[in-house]
């Protein structure tokens, strides 16, 4: 994902007077809009038992700490805020 273009997604939402968004994407566009920083809050959620052989790599997170951290049923939660 070109970065200009989580700019032009930011700045056409403003626009249209639109403040919260949930990104819901591939690792690819969801590590841009970390790259760029331009979250609020992140929700890692995962599960020990489901395996999945081969796959891409979750965007990283690298410079926060969880909040919160919970399970629901076998998933863990894990929420990050700014």
């Amino acid at each position: 994902v070109d970065v200009n273009l989580v700019h032009q997604i930011v700045n056409a939402l403003y626009q249209l007077k639109i403040q919260s968004v949930m990104v819901e994407g591939g690792a690819r566009l969801l590590q841009s809009f970390i790259d760029e920083d331009m979250w609020d809050e992140v929700r890692i959620i995962g599960n020990k038992q489901l395996t999945i052989g081969n796959g891409l790599a979750a965007p990283e997170l690298v410079t926060a700490t969880p909040e919160q951290e919970f399970m629901v049923q076998t998933d863990s939660i894990k929420i990050y805020s700014k």
